[in-house]
């Protein structure tokens, strides 16, 4: 069977990586896959912000996550 990390290299990772935003509505019908991959990287140890909140995926969950994301990105 073949298999492929999702982050085969980790520690270029840890130092190239800047911001990683992980967003998922907990009504969304991609939870799961999106917490695996929150799960994933935390055992890693890999730095992320892994927000979650109550709607599906909608625009309120785009809009709350593009403007939180945005605070992050051009901050100085």
């Amino acid at each position: 069977m073949y298999t492929t990390e999702l982050v085969p290299e980790i520690k270029a990772t840890k130092e190239k990586l800047k911001l990683l935003w992980i967003a998922c509505g907990n009504k969304d019908g991609l939870w799961r896959v999106s917490e695996k991959v929150h799960l994933y990287l935390a055992e890693k140890d890999i730095p992320h912000v892994w927000s979650v909140d109550s709607h599906a995926h909608d625009n309120i969950e785009w809009d709350n996550n593009l403007y939180r994301f945005a605070q992050r990105l051009f901050k100085n």
